[in-house]
């Protein structure tokens, strides 16, 4: 049986599951998407693909902005990602 992952309530406990400090990075890798939002690796590359999760191809590296994770988990990015500015909203 496959159990849900239980999001922290509180920023420095979310950034800490993904191993980051606060704020976060303006962009995330696969890998701390895929354990921020609970998914597995391969369903992490797939959404990405239909484009269920946005993400930027630079180079080689495949980077998913901090801000659209936050947004799908419905939490405030202005407070958590780096170069965010709640004034500009």
């Amino acid at each position: 049986m496959k159990t849900a992952t239980v999001l922290p309530s509180d920023a420095t406990s979310l950034a800490g599951l993904i191993d980051l400090d606060l704020p976060l990075p303006p962009a995330l890798t696969v890998k701390q998407t895929s354990k921020l939002l609970g998914l597995g690796l391969r369903q992490t590359y797939d959404a990405i693909h239909t484009g269920e999760i946005v993400a930027v191809r630079i180079g080689r590296r495949l980077l998913v902005p901090t801000y659209r994770v936050l947004e799908l988990l419905g939490l405030p990015a202005d407070q958590l990602v780096a170069g965010t500015d709640p004034a500009s909203g």
